[in-house]
């Protein structure tokens, strides 16, 4: 691991990149205009939200695409809870890079993170599909063109059920190629609205209009928010098969004003720094050998590097190795003005003491210490979802704790980040843990319904199945 890793900030994203400085700011760019296409397209435009920026790792071609790979994938996206992780790998072209699934995925987190309510599934589908065909030009992000394949899914198979996705709200026991006709379908309706026909307004899209009347009268309104469209189902159907037997129909492009990408620097990072960062990553992608060796390599580089020392307690907890955990706690001075982000990795430490000790004295000191760390990040006007989830784990997943407790930690980590479907995992959890299965499954099978993450869906799966067994 002796790579040399650059950082690029800005307001949207830590760039942590082996490219050379150049080449780091060229992607930088294109990963903005993408935002900026995204922003346009979802009707962000001009909504200011504040929320942590989405943390990127870009590998080149000599870098370690292998042992941070995910199912051998060239770019994916981690759920995490404060933000989505973008990794890259391989390669210097964005365009390349960012696949159309990556595209997705980024699109639906970012519509899911800033919607005042939960939207139905095909909206959230079908806006979410159309960001798959984005490209970005030299002057910023060109929106709207077709998806052949799924063009040709809604074309090869004309029948009522189009816009009968409208009112669909469970696909947990559809089989994955009627799950794949679904985002077609989806993606249709929504690309029709946006692209398709006479504007509602002056200002606003046909999809501009549904998406306004759906949060002003909330997701069970589907007609109205229809209505506002100017169309009916029969017409919507219509409409739908006429622009989509259009051989070129109209595309979007969005600029960038006022980005200079002059502007920005790639700082070079320390050995160390770098280094503690891939450790970051491979606890992340759940590689904890790979983590040890990354925060070893760090220390060896910067003795005092407080994100080695954090993620080697970390690892060092989950192994049960409760004596190097209490040795790094004893030589790091955490002042309470450290960064959330430290005193989160220390509590994640402790609470994996916590889990492993043996001692019940050892398990309730290590439990108040957890309370104590994560508590950090939970006060002053940002609070930070991880460490709100954090509070909430620490009544979960510890025998003799009152999972009712971890309710309104989990309530208001929805709030700081409501995109994050694995803080739905976790509510599932708390209301299963107080007798609550119904309500449980119901909010599991909405996570299957939605999620495009293997693992994510396949937790789901696994806790209703466990519901099932309970129950039996």
């Amino acid at each position: 691991m002796r790579q040399e890793f650059v950082e690029v900030r800005t307001e949207n994203f830590v760039v942590t990149s082996s490219l050379d400085p150049e080449a780091t700011l060229e992607f930088v760019r294109s990963l903005e205009y993408f935002h900026a296409g995204l922003r346009a397209l979802l009707g962000l435009e001009n909504e200011i939200v504040p929320l942590a920026p989405t943390p990127v790792y870009v590998f080149d071609d000599r870098s370690f695409g292998r042992p941070f790979a995910v199912r051998s994938q060239t770019s994916f996206l981690l759920d995490e809870v404060e933000a989505p992780v973008l990794v890259f790998r391989g390669g210097r072209d964005f365009a390349a890079r960012a696949t159309p699934e990556l595209r997705q995925r980024f699109a639906q987190r970012m519509l899911r993170d800033r919607a005042p309510v939960e939207r139905p599934l095909w909206f959230e589908e079908g806006v979410s599909q159309l960001a798959r065909s984005m490209d970005e030009t030299a002057r910023g992000s060109r929106v709207g063109a077709i998806v052949p394949e799924f063009r040709q899914a809604v074309l090869g198979w004309k029948q009522g059920e189009l816009v009968a996705s409208l009112n669909r709200f469970d696909l947990s026991e559809e089989t994955r190629p009627e799950r794949v006709r679904f985002s077609a379908r989806a993606w249709a309706i929504a690309h029709t609205l946006e692209f398709a026909g006479s504007p509602a307004s002056a200002t606003q899209t046909r999809l501009d209009a549904y998406r306004q009347a759906l949060d002003a009268s909330g997701p069970i309104q589907l007609e109205r928010a229809l209505a506002a469209t100017g169309l009916d189902e029969e017409k919507l159907q219509k409409q739908i098969y006429k622009h989509l037997e259009v051989r070129r129909p109209k595309v979007r492009l969005v600029e960038l004003r006022g980005f200079d990408v002059d502007r920005l620097k790639a700082v070079p990072l320390s050995r160390g720094e770098s280094t503690a960062r891939l450790g970051e990553l491979a606890l992340r992608i759940g590689k904890a050998d790979l983590a040890e060796k990354a925060f070893e390599l760090a220390l060896k580089a910067d003795p005092k590097n407080p994100r080695a020392r954090l993620g080697r307690a970390v690892v060092a907890a989950r192994a049960g190795q409760l004596d190097a955990v209490d040795a790094t706690f004893r030589s790091l001075d955490l002042r309470p003005d450290a960064p959330a982000e430290y005193h989160a990795g220390a509590a994640d430490a402790y609470l994996a003491v916590a889990r492993a000790s043996d001692s019940e004295s050892a398990r309730r000191g290590a439990l108040a210490k957890a309370r104590e760390s994560y508590g950090h990040g939970v006060r002053g006007p940002t609070p930070s979802a991880r460490s709100q989830l954090g509070m909430a784990q620490t009544f979960i997943e510890l025998e003799g704790e009152d999972p009712r407790e971890a309710i309104p930690w989990l309530d208001a980590a929805r709030k700081t980040r409501p995109g994050s479907l694995e803080l739905e995992l976790w509510q599932a959890r708390a209301e299963a843990g107080i007798g609550e299965s119904r309500l449980a499954r119901i909010r599991l099978r909405n996570v299957v319904s939605r999620t495009h993450d293997l693992d994510q869906e396949a937790e789901a799966r696994a806790l209703i199945d466990s519901l099932g067994l309970e129950e039996r």
